[in-house]
């Protein structure tokens, strides 16, 4: 069962924005911790940059401000504080302990060696990739779980057994995508289209790699390098009998555009199934009827499925009480919390759980023996109707 969503306060952002930067300064916040031992005690790292807000609000007759840094922290903080007062509906404590962090290296150095991480029951942090280094050694001083969104490969996990990956590493998103290609087009002719740039060449690698190793062929997967002589070449490699499946590990959404227009004179000839990266959502200038004429599919480690009723149900709530739309931060901080309850609760209690999590639908696993965990579910998602559908949901 979905909690209904219960939330007292403020209606503005704004408003407990201040609220909580006075909380901080004085240090007397009202999420301090209790001693009840069935009161599950979180603390927060968040980029909030309260210090500059009060500066802003301390200038005469002008309204109130938002730092925008500062936005996807706060949406951030609401959604838990809500995840709070829903479980409060229920008779169940939480209690926050918000660190405001903001990004400077030296600065949040400094908090983290200082920081009394070990006496909360979880660490949530909000912090960018590049501080993974210093979180994963303060989390093996803490001995707490520490939850992370953001990860590469699954490298720090193998440092400490308290990291938790909330959404799956780019490398398990390719790995996984990969693995479930070839099961699904066993029969298909596969390439990937890359240029002659990093994160494109290794992508394809990778593809490659996983691919021709699942197929034990190691021309099961068929490489072509685009050096901006044209796609006359690429073209003359489809296959006429079988389905193509085309893995474009692009970001650059011209690029794409060109791969499109290349293949537009002979996609009608020819069966294929486009497969790209998680950012080709937010691109504005593809048309997605060409996409899904296409067959294009998508990976996304944590996509937002818009038509779920729990998704519908906590944006409705959000939207009531703070007049914004949230956004991925908000939904992010609800299944991190979720999770961190969940293994909180312990297993005995699985059967008691209250919370079931908007968008990930698998427990964390340890990536080895005395690691720390993983989500490695990865939605594989499709054009329908011009919007993505996970696959299986049409």
């Amino acid at each position: 069962m979905v909690p209904r969503f219960r939330i007292s306060g403020s209606s503005r952002l704004i408003t407990i924005l201040l609220i909580l930067f006075h909380s901080l300064s004085s240090k007397a916040s009202p999420d301090s911790l209790s001693t009840a031992s069935d009161t599950f005690k979180v603390a927060l790292l968040l980029p909030l940059y309260a210090a500059q807000l009060e500066q802003l609000d301390t200038v005469p007759d002008q309204s109130a401000q938002l730092i925008s840094s500062s936005i996807p922290a706060l949406h951030f903080y609401e959604a838990a504080r809500m995840f709070r007062d829903s479980l409060a509906a229920n008779g169940r404590t939480v209690e926050f302990r918000v660190l405001d962090t903001g990004q400077d290296t030296s600065s949040v150095m400094k908090q983290l060696n200082v920081f009394r991480g070990g006496q909360y029951d979880a660490v949530i942090s909000m912090l960018p990739m590049s501080f993974q280094p210093y979180l994963t050694s303060a989390s093996n001083r803490w001995k707490k779980p520490v939850y992370v969104f953001q990860s590469s490969n699954a490298g720090p996990l193998q440092k400490s057994q308290w990291l938790r990956l909330v959404l799956p590493s780019n490398n398990t998103q390719i790995r996984m995508t990969a693995m479930r290609l070839i099961e699904s087009y066993p029969n298909a002719e596969i390439h990937t289209v890359y240029r002659d740039q990093r994160n494109e060449r290794e992508v394809a690698r990778l593809f490659k790699s996983v691919i021709d190793s699942m197929s034990n062929d190691t021309m099961r997967c068929r490489p072509f390098q685009y050096k901006g002589q044209g796609w006359t070449g690429f073209a003359g490699r489809l296959s006429r009998e079988k389905k193509n499946l085309v893995i474009v590990p692009t970001i650059d959404e011209s690029f794409l555009s060109s791969c499109l227009n290349a293949l537009e004179p002979v996609r009608k000839e020819h069966d294929i199934v486009l497969c790209g990266m998680p950012s080709w959502e937010g691109f504005e200038s593809i048309d997605p009827v060409l996409l899904q004429e296409m067959n294009t599919i998508l990976f996304n480690g944590y996509h937002i499925d818009g038509s779920s009723p729990d998704v519908m149900e906590f944006r409705r709530a959000f939207v009531n009480e703070f007049h914004a739309d949230p956004l991925a931060q908000a939904y992010m901080a609800w299944d991190a919390l979720a999770l961190a309850y969940n293994e909180w609760l312990g297993e005995e209690l699985q059967d008691a759980r209250l919370i079931r999590c908007l968008n990930i639908r698998s427990d964390l696993v340890p990536v080895c023996e005395g690691c720390g965990k993983e989500n490695r579910l990865v939605p594989i998602l499709k054009y329908h109707d011009f919007t993505l559908i996970p696959i299986g949901t049409d």
